[in-house]
């Protein structure tokens, strides 16, 4: 049974904020873009990723964050809230197994 405790929490927000960081790039050529994201990436949202053009993501910058919302009674999947400059904006995370890395299942806009 996974548990929440200060190094799974540590790592979701780790990995939220690199993959935020990542994200939030809308100068970078996509391949590259998709090369640097892709390893925290869910394989479904992978090959969702895919067909996001950075040039048209709004976020630029991110200001703060990330604030966790871990699911009550669920410790495999945790909301990381970022403030950027395009508003409040959500990674969704999840792994399978205590121990194991977070991946990233969806990043969207709050209000999405």
């Amino acid at each position: 049974m996974a548990s929440w405790d200060a190094a799974s929490e540590q790592g979701a927000k780790d990995t939220a904020a690199k993959a935020m960081a990542l994200f939030a790039r809308p100068l970078v050529d996509q391949r590259q873009w998709i090369t640097d994201l892709a390893p925290m990436l869910s394989p479904a949202y992978r090959t969702e990723a895919e067909y996001i053009n950075p040039a048209r993501v709004p976020v630029s910058r991110v200001l703060s964050g990330p604030a966790l919302q871990a699911s009550s009674g669920d410790p495999m999947t945790v909301k990381a809230v970022f403030t950027t400059d395009a508003g409040e904006w959500v990674v969704l995370l999840h792994r399978t197994a205590a121990g194991q890395p977070w991946l990233v299942q969806d990043i969207a806009s709050k209000d999405a």
